[in-house]
């Protein structure tokens, strides 16, 4: 958590510098922890912290905030692109072109549908 609070505090910083001159922010894939394949470690459930600091930021700086994050849903890790909507609302997309090369395809689940 020590990382992500540090990733967190950075993207404050930065929105600060932004605000009132955007209305789409976009974040890097993996923001929170980077390449890590490590989803049993790193993953979070859809009602967790990242989801709800990206809720209060995208509300606060009244933007749309999107960026993707390790996901642990029904027994399985996603890499699940977030799209948040200054009133709360959000959409999502899993990733489905996983890169074999790096290892992606073995840590996470193939998105079949959004």
């Amino acid at each position: 958590m020590g990382r992500q609070r540090g990733k967190y505090e950075n993207v404050c910083r930065k929105l600060q510098q932004l605000e009132g001159k955007h209305e789409i922010v976009v974040l890097p894939e993996m923001f929170t922890t980077g390449f890590k394949y490590e989803p049993f470690t790193l993953a979070e459930p859809m009602n967790g912290t990242t989801i709800q600091w990206m809720t209060q930021l995208a509300a606060r700086h009244k933007i749309i905030l999107t960026g993707s994050i390790m996901i642990a849903e029904e027994g399985h890790f996603y890499n699940r692109l977030i799209w948040m909507q200054p009133n709360g609302e959000y959409g999502y997309y899993d990733k489905r072109h996983l890169f074999s090369y790096g290892g992606e395809d073995k840590a996470f689940r193939q998105a079949i549908k959004n």
